[in-house]
């Protein structure tokens, strides 16, 4: 999260691809939220398969 706002503050204009494995006191799914919330373009859950992650971040990079 705190890249997340890192990027943000540096570089707002940046795409951004948030993946986790979950925390041990809270889910992937909340902090995946989370992520978006604070301006990732696409949020994944581990584990996932190369053609999530690639289709993701053609989404978030957008018509090139």
């Amino acid at each position: 999260m705190e890249t997340i706002g890192e990027i943000r503050a540096r570089w707002p204009q940046m795409p951004i691809v948030a993946m986790s494995g979950g925390w041990r006191t809270i889910g992937p799914d909340t902090i995946l939220e989370t992520a978006k919330a604070l301006g990732a373009q696409a949020a994944l859950a581990k584990p996932f398969d190369r053609a999530t992650l690639v289709e993701a971040v053609r989404r978030a990079l957008g018509p090139l």
